[in-house]
């Protein structure tokens, strides 16, 4: 969960909260309702803005009605009285690219733009600073195996992959004019980030 305060032409994007869905609320259901509890603990009434990977709005064939995760996760919310902004971009951007922004921003080299991490996002921080870049230049992704329910998943990059879809699409004409200015090609590997408590 961001916040985006605008001071003097600079941008504080701030990583307020997080709520990791976990087994068993890792269905898109199980977490927006996660999330919308939450919301209503600390009395939030304001819009949502979703940002996001674009791919989660394709249907799928989990869902009876074949609702894609996007749907299913804002109609719980929209449920719940939350009213919803889609701020997702209609397509996929370049990884690599989307990582390098990023990373000129922890760098300090786009200079309108910081980000701040709250302490208290432990599963977020850790995900910053574990995942690493792949020969392609994405995001590396390695499978594990649960030890005691024996199922397979991906220890590190969904929290990356959600830092980099939110801040290319929440500045995206920075992005696009960090692009096409060619500034740098660092890896993928985002810094320790600055925390707030």
């Amino acid at each position: 969960l961001w916040q985006i305060e605008k001071l003097n032409d600079h941008y504080y994007c701030r990583q307020v909260h997080e709520l990791p869905a976990k087994d068993p609320i890792n269905t898109a259901r199980k977490a927006a309702q996660n999330l919308a509890d939450w919301l209503k603990s600390i009395e939030y009434k304001d819009k949502l803005f979703i940002y996001g990977d674009p791919s989660t709005k394709s249907s799928n064939n989990i869902d009876d009605d074949k609702k894609s995760f996007f749907d299913l996760f804002t109609g719980t919310l929209r449920n719940n009285g939350f009213e919803i902004q889609d701020r997702m971009s209609r397509s996929n951007k370049p990884v690599s690219s989307m990582g390098d922004f990023v990373n000129a921003i922890f760098e300090n080299r786009i200079k309108n733009i910081s980000i701040q991490i709250n302490e208290s996002c432990k599963t977020s921080i850790n995900d910053y600073i574990e995942t690493k870049q792949d020969k392609d230049g994405g995001i590396l992704k390695k499978r594990e195996t649960d030890p005691q329910t024996k199922t397979s998943f991906e220890k590190h990059g969904h929290f990356t992959d959600n830092l980099k879809d939110f801040i290319c699409q929440c500045f995206e004409s920075e992005f696009i004019q960090f692009q096409s200015n060619k500034i740098g090609h660092q890896a993928y590997i985002i810094e320790r980030p600055k925390r707030i408590r």
